[in-house]
This record gives C-alpha cells, sequence and structure tokens, in this order.
C-alpha cells in the first residue's frame, strides 16, 4: 500500500465524493475502486440525519445528490446479502416454550 499523509502506513486516498462521482446508492454498491467498508461509509454518511431534507425528511441530501432513504438503507442492507437462517417471525418455537403456552 503506498504510504500518505507524512508517511504513515494504512491511509488510503480520501474517499470519492458523492455527488459528481454518485448519483444513486446502487452506483456506491457497483464500484469496484471501493472496499467493503468504504461503501458502507459513504451509504452511511448519506443516510445521516445530518443530511434529511428539512422539508421532506425521507429524502436525504448529500452534496447536491438526493436520494430516498430507503433506496439509501437498501444499498446498506445489500452489502451484508441476504440473512441467513429463517426470519423471527418464522422461527420454531421450541418445544419447551410451545408446552407452556
Amino acid at each position: 500500500m503506498a504510504q500518505l499523509n507524512g508517511g504513515f502506513s494504512g491511509f488510503r486516498a480520501p474517499l470519492p465524493t458523492i455527488g459528481p462521482v454518485y448519483q444513486h446508492p446502487d452506483e456506491i454498491l457497483a464500484d469496484r475502486r471501493l472496499s467493503r467498508s468504504e461503501k458502507r461509509a459513504l451509504l452511511a454518511e448519506w443516510a445521516s440525519d445530518a443530511c434529511a431534507v428539512e422539508s421532506a425528511p425521507a429524502f436525504r441530501q448529500f452534496r447536491g445528490v438526493r436520494a430516498h432513504i430507503d433506496q439509501i438503507l437498501g444499498a446498506l442492507s445489500a452489502l451484508d446479502g441476504p440473512p441467513e437462517g429463517p426470519p423471527a417471525s418464522r422461527a420454531p418455537i421450541p418445544a419447551v416454550l410451545a408446552a407452556a403456552a
């Protein structure tokens, strides 16, 4: 890894800015130049309440680009992949609990 910031190793170049680079959260997911943690950082920053549009709180505006919070959260979920195991609402009830009901 290249040494940046006065010779300290472990630092990467600054994350790309949202706006001229990304117009939709899915574009961040598709960018192969970014690591998973960089994608998560960009999406989390975009989803932050600090970016909420005052007159439309379901929207976030980050560096001039507006997206619906559901789109951003969906992109964050896509980073984690599909859930493992059955959903909690359909999980089997242990026999001990079922007998007590």
